[in-house]
């Protein structure tokens, strides 16, 4: 009896011992991921062509992780031709929520930096007053010397409507002329306009986010789907209206 007992917890070992080799698998990605110097300039020159230089770097202190990264290191880089174009990047392990899956990720804010630069002296020009949301993952909204994207909130009405839609239009065209950003593709910025007509009560603001430069649309059925953003000032208009209607309708504001 005593040997069948011990034949069948012998059998039984390889079972309990899988979730502890997993997670030493896990450990040992996280200790030793590529995250040097030398991986984030290839992985810049990579994927805008240029030369980068890496000005700083340090390891992310465990209490600033965000939501579901277990390991990140961030760098301070600029491109070798223009060192005061001064931008974030990140290498981090993080899980899309399928323990003990982890993936390795490097993001940069290299175009975000040079469109923020932009939307400012545009909505300075402009005399806009805004406010700006920064986005900082990997890390959390505790670690204030990094970030990696940017949300600008405009509050306006039908009095400026006019002038907010010349202001993105110009911005957003300067963008995809004078940076990498591309039609099509996701970028860390938002614009998130909150648009409210003057007869509705206080309280009620309709919100529209513009993912630079691809957004989700209602197609009217219900359903909503992902298109490029057209950047002419009376098709933003009609974007924002659009969106304005949908709300009344929603709240029996009409």
């Amino acid at each position: 009896m005593t040997g069948r007992a011990k034949f069948r917890l012998k059998k039984k070992q390889p079972l309990w011992a899988l979730p502890i080799l997993a997670a030493v698998l896990a450990v040992l990605c996280i200790s030793f991921g590529p995250s040097s110097r030398s991986a984030m300039k290839q992985y810049l020159r990579e994927r805008y062509g240029r030369e980068f230089v890496i000005l700083s770097s340090e390891k992310v202190p465990r209490d600033l992780l965000g939501h579901r990264v277990y390991s990140a290191r961030t760098f301070t880089a600029a491109p070798k031709d223009d060192p005061d174009l001064r931008f974030f990047a990140s290498s981090y392990w993080a899980t899309d929520g399928f323990w003990p899956v982890i993936h390795h990720y490097c993001n940069d804010s290299y175009e975000e930096e040079q469109m923020l630069r932009i939307w400012e002296e545009e909505a300075r020009t402009a005399g806009v007053d805004y406010s700006l949301v920064l986005e900082r993952y990997p890390c959390s909204r505790e670690a204030q010397t990094f970030r990696s994207g940017y949300g600008v909130i405009l509050s306006f009405g039908p009095k400026d409507l006019d002038q907010i839609c010349l202001l993105l239009s110009r911005s957003m065209e300067r963008m995809l002329a004078e940076t990498p950003a591309q039609q099509g593709r996701m970028t860390g910025s938002t614009l998130r306009l909150r648009y409210r007509e003057e007869d509705w009560p206080e309280d009620n603001c309709c919100t529209v986010a513009l993912t630079l430069f691809y957004s989700l649309f209602h197609t009217g059925n219900g359903a909503s789907e992902w298109q490029n953003i057209d950047t002419d000032p009376e098709a933003i208009r009609e974007c924002i209206l659009e969106a304005a209607a949908r709300y009344e309708r929603q709240y029996d504001l009409q």
